[in-house]
């Protein structure tokens, strides 16, 4: 309902032929174009940070929920946009499309959880036919509203289809919120490779020796506990810290050979002094 009846329909021509008003000259269209650029600049520079916090926190539906309100919030308030409100009509559209393309990063981030990744393009695939289907409905919903055109007397009802928008855009997204469940064990990318602490204060190394960069998820987990190994099933976070982890574990190997070294040194001295003192006697 976004798609259609904000971008491509409805406020897109209400914008151009009623808020700036002056088709003629096509300022319509460079302030539409320009409300448009700016929004999916500001949404691809913020997509990496958004990427990377829900990443971190593992709280995807927590920010889709935000991004979609926010979305939601803004698309119902362009319905007070009237003639000559340029700058208002400007940055409520901005900041609906920042939420709605914010919003698909962690809507795409569900898909991992949802099916096998060999099966990826085929669930992505019905989500884009079921959106265009959606599209097709609710447009079809709002002709009625359109079939005054954009005359002073029809213009309440072009503005009450972006409150149709919104409406149907959050009702359509409440099964995701109640339905759809982040697994409490599921891990996010940035899981692999971190260094974490235990409660008792053991550092948490990976097991074995060490091997090549990306195969952490498949190494065994192991715990410095009074000299002795433990496995354990704690994932690393980082890279570096996964490295600077097994050189902490060949350090206390070390140690414990060194240790072991010195016990025997120390014993094979102690027998010598004793066989000495035996024979002096």
């Amino acid at each position: 309902s976004f798609s259609v009846l904000i971008v491509a329909v409805g406020y897109s021509l209400y914008f151009k032929q009623i808020v700036v008003g002056d088709a003629a000259t096509g300022k319509g269209d460079f302030f539409w174009g320009l409300a448009v650029s700016i929004s999916m600049l500001l949404t691809a520079l913020i997509a990496p940070v958004l990427g990377a916090a829900s990443d971190f926190t593992r709280r995807r539906k927590n920010y889709l929920f935000l991004f979609t309100l926010l979305s939601v919030i803004c698309t119902a308030l362009l319905y007070f946009v009237g003639e000559n409100m340029i700058l208002v009509g400007s940055l409520l559209f901005i900041i609906a499309n920042i939420g709605f393309e914010g919003g698909i990063v962690f809507y795409n981030a569900f898909l991992p959880s949802l099916t096998e990744q060999e099966n990826y393009g085929r669930l992505s695939g019905y989500g884009f036919a079921m959106g265009y289907v959606g599209s097709l409905v609710s447009l079809l919903i709002a002709i009625p509203l359109y079939s005054g055109g954009f005359a002073a007397e029809n213009l309440a009802s072009v503005r009450l289809s972006f409150l149709l928008a919104a409406a149907m855009f959050f009702v359509f997204s409440l099964p995701l919120f109640i339905f759809l469940r982040e697994s409490s064990s599921e891990r996010s990318p940035s899981d692999k490779g971190v260094l974490r602490r235990s409660p008792l204060g053991h550092a948490d190394i990976p097991s074995g020796e060490k091997g090549t960069r990306g195969n952490s998820r498949a190494r065994p987990r192991a715990r410095l506990d009074g000299g002795r190994v433990q496995k354990h099933s704690r994932h690393s976070r980082s890279d570096a810290d996964v490295h600077r982890a097994w050189n902490v574990q060949r350090h206390v190997e070390r140690a414990l050979q060194l240790q072991e070294l010195d016990c025997s040194f120390e014993n094979a001295t102690a027998k010598r002094r004793t066989v000495t003192r035996e024979r002096r006697r």
